[in-house]
């Protein structure tokens, strides 16, 4: 999945790409992670 905001005309980019526009609606996925057991306290992820 690749998402982007349309900022400074990168939709013409994007569409020069073949990139579709999504709904705006994500879903995350995490496969193959694992690591030692952890409170949830402890977990995060940032979105960049």
């Amino acid at each position: 999945m690749f998402n982007a905001l349309d900022l400074m005309q990168n939709a013409e980019t994007f569409e020069e790409l073949k990139f579709g526009s999504g709904d705006g609606f994500l879903q995350f996925y995490l496969y193959n992670w694992k690591c030692a057991a952890m409170p949830a306290s402890q977990v995060g992820i940032v979105l960049l």
